[in-house]
């Protein structure tokens, strides 16, 4: 069970260092353990746009919209409109029945929480359960993995490569997956060990358990091997059994009663040098090897669209910097517009 986290902004206030802006006072409460964050408005929006980026969807309440023509330095009834407005945004996603805001690395760095790796001994009952769910995730990923070997091979059997392919992708996946939570799973018990976190016989059952999923996941990563290798001997093997003479001849056979070897085409199709002398065994190799290579693409693509995004924020950021010293300008030509307004009444009685 999750200790309960009680979030709530009791207080907003203006600072002057380096510039007047607005702080909120978050007060984060998690069982015994209790801290206050000063976060500007800026850091709520950073929030948003990192869990709508990674979920997918906004959290069910929104953000208190930014206003252009007054501040929140000056108005105070705006400023108790976005504190209570922020308040409501946080509480929400802590209280939402949908976990996927909360589960976000973004959302436990925004509010300081604890996590596996970093956590201490007063932040003991939430470790304990980060490591069990992160063990029974991992156990997870390991049985999707021999899952996908396994309709990886059924559908190799069949010959149908695709969708073969896409279940060793899936399997190749899960076991990176899989690997990088049992190093998890292993820097917390080394982390617990320190600092007598966890007792003794505890932490004997946690080794085993670490142990006996990292046997799994190298027999696993065995076994992928082992199925890529065997099938590159049958292809090679096939290769020197049937000539390309007569490969070349059943591509373009539109008259053939049988299928034995290969695939057969409906016409004569342009060839390439790439794809002139290959078998189809050949062909189905070049095949895939292009597709791995359009993986390689899209895998930089999916790289710069996240530098784009990191861009996008940073833009953001600056934007909120320029309509807040906006902001100041503002203030700054109302107070001075009421001391000329001031000064004339002045200039006005000396005239009398």
């Amino acid at each position: 069970m999750s200790l309960p986290l009680q979030i709530s902004i009791p207080s907003a206030s203006t600072v002057t260092d380096p510039k007047p802006h607005t702080v909120y006072t978050v007060s984060v409460s998690l069982g015994l353990r209790s801290i206050n964050l000063q976060k500007r408005y800026s850091d709520f929006v950073t929030l948003n746009s990192q869990l709508k980026d990674v979920t997918g969807s906004a959290p069910l309440t929104p953000l208190p919209p930014k206003h252009y023509f007054k501040n929140t330095i000056s108005d105070t009834g705006l400023r108790e409109e976005r504190r209570r407005g922020l308040e409501a945004y946080l509480q929400a996603i802590a209280d939402s029945p949908d976990p996927r805001w909360r589960e976000c690395p973004a959302w436990r760095t925004f509010l300081k929480l604890p996590t596996t790796a970093t956590a201490t001994p007063s932040d003991r009952a939430l470790m304990i359960e980060d490591w069990l769910t992160t063990h029974k995730t991992t156990l997870k990923l390991l049985h999707s993995a021999r899952t996908s070997l396994l309709a990886r091979d059924r559908l190799h059997s069949t010959e149908d490569i695709a969708q073969s392919h896409f279940a060793s992708a899936e399997a190749k996946k899960a076991l990176v997956d899989a690997a990088r939570r049992i190093g998890v799973l292993d820097g917390g018990l080394k982390k617990a060990g320190e600092e007598g976190v966890v007792g003794e016989g505890e932490l004997r059952r946690r080794r085993d358990l670490v142990a006996d999923a990292r046997k799994e996941l190298g027999a696993l990563e065995e076994l992928a091997s082992a199925v890529a290798t065997r099938r590159r001997t049958e292809e090679r093997e096939s290769r020197a059994a049937t000539p390309a003479s007569i490969h070349h001849q059943q591509l373009f056979n539109t008259t053939a009663t049988t299928r034995s070897i290969g695939r057969t085409l409906g016409g004569p199709a342009p060839e390439t040098e790439r794809t002139r002398e290959l078998s189809n065994t050949g062909l189905l190799q070049l095949q895939q090897t292009m597709m791995e290579e359009q993986d390689d693409t899209l895998e930089n693509f999916s790289r710069l669209l996240r530098k784009q995004m990191e861009i996008g924020v940073a833009i953001g950021e600056e934007l909120d910097e320029q309509n807040e010293m906006l902001d100041e300008i503002d203030g700054g030509v109302d107070r001075l517009g009421r001391k000329v307004k001031k000064a004339r009444k002045g200039v006005e009685k000396l005239n009398k």
